[in-house]
């Protein structure tokens, strides 16, 4: 029995961590949730970069969370799987649409270059749907620790290759542009938990590697970090993130409608840093996907044909394949208006979804789920920016990490219910 002396917040948490206690064991969501954050550990310390660029094994990896779902779903002794929620459709359409695509082009195309990478993890993001419970507040804490430590554990690997410490391995270039989003994981989970002293070390190893590799991509991830940071203030107003989605849709439009002065604006930068100049390159792959999307603009090529552009090399004057360096022209291009809105729909969704989680989570007093799900909404929030400019999901270990954040944020549930009701005819506005 709780003790009636403390507050009832305390009490609800013993109550909380009780069953736990009592079974002796760990919870199905929280074995498989670590088993999804291993896929983002297995990224980090991947320094020779085989999960994106090796043979055809480097997929046995994600067998890992779908054995462990698999057990945890024999166990339950029952056939229960979850209803669907809202965020899952479009993203479920999009997986039926791509596989198929992408087997076809396997099987029958023989394509040396498929839409794999993105579609083999993304079915990791539906495991939790196997699974009955959601982990504890205590289980949500050592989770929220372990992203922490791995995102700082990225930023400093990224020092030790940046110093070459260790020969060689520069030239995989695994601490560079696409998985940035690992330092504002690790630089926010050290603000979350209120590790000063990590967090100042791990300012200063950022900062140097970023003049190491001064990339606009971890200029534009960092402001993205700050932007979900501002918006998910605990005494923000509800109506701070769509101000703020606004703003930002009306940015890109007049970026888009400017797009020769920020292209201006780029080259002075890369000029100012001594750094090369890679827009000509970048423009040039966007509009072959430009090109593609235009010849086949309602289904594309249903991610049957290669995910790559033809590109001419400056100095030896020979074409070689390269991504698009633009996860949002590659869904254009290979699906088309169907694939790309159905992953415009699922951002926007998993926004939606995660902002409230984390909103309705603070209103019940769940601090660990609420701290979690902001960390995780940087982490996902920064791969989106990233991929604006890099091939992001193309990277195998990318989307497996992307779409195991996602699982873990699904496996964390709603908010209670009757929080929910308390709320309605109320001002959306959490404690201080």
């Amino acid at each position: 029995m709780a003790d009636q002396s403390l507050p009832p917040t305390t009490q609800s948490r013993q109550r909380t961590a009780v069953p736990s206690e009592l079974a002796g064991s760990p919870t199905g969501a929280y074995r498989l949730s670590r088993a999804l954050v291993l896929l983002f550990f297995a990224s980090t310390v991947d320094v020779v970069n085989f999960l994106d660029r090796g043979n055809q094994f480097r997929y046995a990896i994600l067998l890992i969370p779908i054995g462990v779902a698999a057990s945890i779903w024999v166990r339950s002794g029952t056939t229960y799987i979850r209803r669907l929620r809202a965020v899952d459709r479009p993203l479920l359409l999009l997986w039926l649409f791509g596989m198929a695509g992408t087997i076809y082009g396997t099987v029958v195309l023989h394509s040396s270059t498929t839409a794999r990478p993105i579609f083999l993890p993304m079915a990791i993001g539906f495991l939790y749907l196997f699974v009955p419970d959601r982990p504890t507040e205590d289980e949500v804490w050592r989770l929220v620790k372990a992203i922490a430590l791995i995102g700082a554990l990225y930023i400093v690997l990224g020092a030790a290759v940046n110093t070459q410490l260790i020969p060689g391995l520069l030239k995989y270039r695994q601490f560079r542009n696409a998985q940035f989003a690992s330092v504002t994981v690790g630089l926010a989970g050290a603000a979350f938990l209120r590790r000063r002293t990590r967090l100042i070390g791990l300012i200063v190893l950022a900062a140097f590697n970023f003049l190491a590799y001064p990339s606009a991509t971890s200029i534009l991830a960092t402001m993205g970090m700050l932007i979900t940071l501002f918006v998910t203030r605990p005494n923000a107003s509800s109506m701070r993130p769509y101000v703020v989605g606004l703003v930002i849709a009306f940015g890109i439009l007049v970026a888009l409608l400017n797009l020769p002065a920020e292209i201006a604006i780029l080259n002075d930068y890369f000029s100012f840093v001594h750094k090369v100049n890679a827009n000509y390159g970048r423009l040039s792959v966007w509009s072959q996907g430009i090109a593609q999307f235009a010849s086949s603009p309602f289904i594309g090529r249903v991610f049957s044909g290669g995910t790559v552009a033809v590109a001419t090399r400056l100095r030896a004057g020979s074409q070689i394949q390269i991504p698009y360096h633009n996860d949002y022209v590659l869904f254009l291009a290979e699906g088309g208006l169907v694939g790309f809105g159905l992953l415009v729909a699922w951002i926007a969704g998993l926004e939606l979804t995660l902002l409230r989680g984390y909103r309705g989570f603070l209103q019940a007093n769940m601090q660990a789920h609420a701290t979690a799900m902001r960390l995780l909404l940087v982490g996902l929030n920064s791969f989106l920016v990233a991929a604006a400019f890099n091939p992001v999901m193309e990277g195998m270990s990318r989307s497996a990490t992307i779409f195991g954040f996602y699982g873990v944020a699904m496996m964390l549930g709603r908010p209670p219910k009757e929080v929910a009701l308390a709320r309605v005819g109320t001002r959306d506005r959490a404690p201080p």
